[in-house]
């Protein structure tokens, strides 16, 4: 973490550092140490953090409790063509107020801007997918969902 500091100070004033998820540990609380790096006012540095819209309200929840003290300027979601719904990590963005800076692509990790109306349409496309994918699995062992 000092080789971080050190060229995080030779950089100049503001910087967004990005935080993956996965670089997070929640369970060592203020320990955790990626927090070395934020000690620092001097350095200036404003946070951005990546949340996997594959993650479960219960993880984004604890993600959120464990960085609540940092200079959070933003979030970017992840993994969206992994997630069976955006329901969790839309409900993290609308609680906690965290501005959305935009998606990133799995395939070449390329930061997209996000509209309201773009991200209605995805959560729109995700629950059509699931739904045909329910009602195929349904056709294919016989049984019908309805009654």
């Amino acid at each position: 973490m000092l080789e971080a500091r050190l060229c995080l100070k030779r950089s100049g004033r503001r910087k967004k550092v990005i935080i993956e998820t996965c670089d997070l540990i929640p369970a060592l609380g203020m320990n955790d140490p990626i927090f070395d790096l934020f000690d620092d006012q001097e350095l200036g540095i404003e946070v951005i953090s990546v949340l996997p819209a594959t993650h479960q309200a219960e993880i984004l929840k604890s993600i959120d409790l464990h960085i609540k003290h940092l200079p959070i300027s933003g979030a970017i979601i992840s993994r969206v063509s992994d997630a069976v719904s955006l329901g969790a990590i839309l409900d993290m963005f609308i609680l906690t107020e965290i501005p959305l800076v935009g998606m990133s692509r799995q395939s070449d990790s390329v930061l997209q801007q996000v509209t309201s109306n773009g991200l209605i349409k995805l959560a729109k496309k995700l629950a059509r997918e699931r739904v045909e994918e329910n009602r195929l699995v349904s056709m294919s062992s016989g049984y019908s969902k309805t009654a």
